[in-house]
């Protein structure tokens, strides 16, 4: 009896020191997500924000911070029984409010980028757990010692349940590599719950399903260079988009007349992807360069995701437009057995077109330099968005799911890695004439076809190509012009906005587009003749283009200036 008793005593006393430890806790998580929610809706709306001050509010955070609200709800109703089930409804919807209130701000808000957040998030989140498993060991001793397989049937509260969900909920969402943070989370999740689950245990598994997770809830992403961009990569949860030619088919590749605004169009702007895809295939460079197809397709969805729909000029359109231009120099052009590129370096020159604008935030290296933007600050002015793009594109590589070089030889990666770099870094328009006369000297010195004046003659067709549009037919030559000018105006309405110097050509109050074409292609376009003339015998037929366009042009300037004189 005494026995009985004193176990009966010492049962009371844990159990209310656990009760106590439980009402601190629960004043704790409560505490610390109030101050979650605040600093999160602050950082949100706060416009200039220090490093140390913001918080990451990534797709995971708010899957844990729903989880977790919910959480709440189920233990007001699990461990107060007078309260009706309305209520816990009500603080459910509550809950959900609340939630949506941070998604919205987390999508309007800039600068969110840094791992406190998340780390203040899962600590609410292992309180919330540890208080779990101590609520699912006091109920046999509330319940006369019922079984732990009768509470889980009954309990909402049951930790398996809530570590299934969270379990569900990591593979769909996460924004981090930090690998130590998701390890602590991993063995944190399998101490506490019972019963051995599905986590995620690699960073593949990560990047396959967390941009799944944000194309369901059509994330939206607001132009921040220094936030590190989460492009969707719908690879897993949506078939390879098929071809609808209409009116032209790949085979028309070959031709400088080629429509890409038709294109893409057709096919529901994924042009990027098909024509990489095709060309890839077309040449072989899956088994001659022993580039793994899932990890080339996972990469080239995330490139062409990655370019901004909402630019006017550089967006996935303008990069698959100079690819194609690249592969109609190469091919049709002849350049392939003149310059004698092997296909590690063809494959080269149509990767450099595909990522060469990556990203892309619609504004200038001037701008970004003049406003002293952290990219600006990063490269020390010099070819900003270039070195921008580059890194960008570099940095998904570094993931197994997309990295195609894993399989390749090292001095073959090397290569790659190189000459990618330059070719990219060869599209910076500060370095226009310089390029021009570097190879001129070349043809003047006879060094044109020696494996020097090769790997310039990449670097001077990339360029060319990413300024290819002045040689298309005059109506896909217009409209590209129109675009580009929607993009330099939008860019000086942001310069007025801040009270700089409006950068030239960008001042929609008086530039005269048909003129800035026409100065465009006299003083930077017409240089390109000469050389790649001598590069290329048939390029010829592209100044034919040309001059067709530039006459054109000054017939419509002339119309123009003699309505103006009429008025």
């Amino acid at each position: 009896m005494r026995l009985i008793k004193q176990t009966t005593f010492i049962k009371k006393i844990n159990m209310k020191s656990a009760l106590i430890i439980r009402l601190i806790r629960t004043m704790l998580k409560l505490l610390y997500l109030c101050y979650t929610i605040v600093v999160v809706i602050w950082a949100s709306f706060e416009e200039a924000i220090n490093d140390d001050g913001v918080l990451a509010l990534n797709c995971i955070e708010l899957s844990l911070l729903i989880i977790i609200s919910l959480l709440f709800c189920y233990h007001i109703q699990s461990n107060f029984k007078s309260i009706t089930f309305t209520t816990p409804k009500l603080l459910n919807i509550i809950a959900t409010i609340v939630c949506l209130v941070i998604s919205i701000c987390q999508l309007l808000g800039p600068n969110i980028r840094h791992r406190h957040g998340i780390k203040g998030i899962f600590f609410v989140f292992k309180l919330t757990l540890t208080d779990i498993a101590l609520y699912d060991m006091l109920v046999p001793i509330r319940n006369n010692q019922r079984s732990p397989s009768s509470i889980e049937d009954s309990s909402p509260l049951n930790s398996e349940k809530i570590a299934e969900i969270m379990s569900k909920a990591m593979k769909m969402a996460s924004n981090t590599n930090d690998k130590e943070l998701m390890n602590e989370i991993d063995l944190y999740l399998r101490s506490t719950c019972r019963h051995s689950y599905e986590i995620i245990d690699q960073e593949e598994k990560i990047d396959d399903k967390k941009d799944e997770a944000i194309s369901l809830i059509g994330w939206n992403f607001s132009l921040k260079l220094d936030e590190t961009a989460r492009p969707i990569d719908p690879q897993d949860i949506i078939p390879e988009p098929s071809i609808h030619t209409g009116s032209q088919d790949l085979e028309e590749l070959e031709k400088i007349e080629f429509d890409i605004f038709k294109f893409s169009e057709e096919n529901g702007q994924n042009s990027l992807q098909i024509i990489m895809n095709h060309l890839f295939n077309k040449f072989d460079f899956f088994n001659t360069l022993n580039i793994p197809q899932q990890q080339f397709k996972k990469l080239i969805l995330r490139i062409q995701s990655g370019y901004k729909a909402e630019n006017p000029y550089h967006n996935s359109t303008h990069a698959a437009d100079v690819v194609q231009a690249f592969h109609y120099m190469i091919n049709s052009c002849g350049a392939k057995e003149i310059c004698n590129f092997s296909p590690a370096e063809v494959a080269i020159c149509y990767i450099s077109a595909a990522i060469h604008d990556y990203q892309h935030p619609g504004l200038t290296n001037a701008f970004l330099v003049n406003t002293q933007h952290k990219l600006a600050m990063l490269y020390n002015d010099k070819a900003v968005l270039e070195n921008f793009h580059i890194s960008s594109a570099f940095n998904l590589t570094m993931k197994p799911s997309m990295n195609i070089f894993i399989n390749m030889e090292e001095n073959l990666q090397k290569l790659f890695r190189k000459k990618i770099i330059d070719l990219v870094l060869a599209t910076d328009m500060s370095k226009h004439f310089e390029h021009l006369n570097n190879f001129q000297g070349l043809i003047d010195s006879g060094k044109v076809f020696s494996e020097e004046g090769k790997y310039a003659s990449m670097e001077l067709l990339m360029h060319f190509c990413d300024l290819s549009n002045a040689f298309r037919p005059f109506e896909i030559s217009k409209k590209w012009t129109e675009l580009i000018n929607q993009e330099f105006f939008m860019q000086g309405d942001k310069e007025k906005e801040l009270g700089i110097p409006i950068s030239p050509t960008c001042n929609r109050d008086n530039v005269i587009v048909e003129k800035a074409q026409l100065n465009f292609v006299t003083y930077l376009i017409e240089p390109f003749i000469s050389p790649m003339e001598t590069l290329l015998p048939k390029f010829k037929d592209l100044v034919e283009i040309l001059n067709e366009n530039k006459e054109e042009l000054e017939r419509i300037l002339a119309e123009s200036n003699e309505n103006q004189s009429v008025k």
